[in-house]
């Protein structure tokens, strides 16, 4: 199966749901920035820190939590005292409340960025002590995408909006909107490879059943492995190919950005 490109992903997003907020050129580095992060988890906050400023919003977290008891798995956060992370366990509740209790936040869709003051009547939860302390720091509105959930984890990436920033707007909403899948897919891959027991032979035949394309290169593009997706891929040779076990693109200057 062929993964659509970016340009691709993003004309079908102005055809059906506007413009986006930045250049289709940085769009494609904040994609490139997110997957350096699945060998370098440290990364995480740069990323974030970059799409905080394209965006226009004043903190973000992305994290794991593990269900029901909110434990992080694991969180980068920019933007955030590390005194209110620490609390978020005991926020929890406050926290889902405020996006219409956890039951609700279980039926929004993966990948789907979701605005809270769109997404949840302010009015029902004015007692809320997140959104107390959320709104004493100056937010005035949040924007959260889900990028797994199941019965042990609840992942997620979220923006916090300044009041000084003004609305959140359609646009930025339609550039998370193109940027979700590659957090949700970046962070598979990272714990994959935070299994430190697997095998090779058992780690690519999980590589294998993902839907999407992903190829293990070395620092010269050479393919380590390629996953039964992204070999079909290769096969073809429309979009990637392998020049003699190397990586390569027909696009010359997508190439030289690769090699980059």
């Amino acid at each position: 199966m062929r993964r659509q490109s970016d340009s691709d992903e993003m004309q079908m997003l102005r055809n059906s749901s506007g413009t986006i907020c930045c250049s289709p050129e940085k769009i494609s580095e904040l994609v490139g920035q997110i997957y350096d992060c699945v060998l370098t988890p440290s990364n995480w906050e740069l990323v974030l820190a970059s799409v905080c400023e394209e965006f226009s919003f004043a903190s973000a977290i992305l994290g794991l939590l593990r269900t029901p008891d909110s434990r992080p798995v694991c969180q980068y956060a920019v933007g955030v005292e590390p005194e209110w992370l620490a609390r978020i366990p005991d926020l929890a509740p406050d926290m889902f409340a405020l996006w219409g209790g956890a039951e609700r936040m279980a039926g929004f869709p993966v990948d789907e960025p979701i605005v809270n003051s769109q997404a949840m009547e302010r009015a029902l939860v004015k007692d809320n002590r997140y959104l107390k302390e959320w709104e004493a720091r100056g937010m005035v509105d949040a924007v959260v995408t889900f990028i797994a959930k199941d019965a042990v984890l609840l992942g997620s990436v979220g923006f916090n909006r300044h009041q000084s920033a003004g609305a959140i707007r359609e646009e930025e909403v339609n550039g998370l909107r193109l940027l979700s899948p590659h957090f949700r897919r970046a962070m598979i891959i990272s714990n994959l490879f935070d299994m430190k027991s697997i095998e090779a032979a058992t780690f690519g035949s999980a590589l294998d059943g993902f839907a999407f394309g992903i190829i293990l290169v070395d620092e010269r593009l050479g393919i380590v492995h390629a996953n039964r997706a992204a070999a079909d891929v290769l096969k073809s040779g429309d979009s990637i190919r392998s020049d003699k076990g190397r990586v390569s693109l027909p696009d010359n200057s997508a190439g030289a950005a690769l090699e980059r």
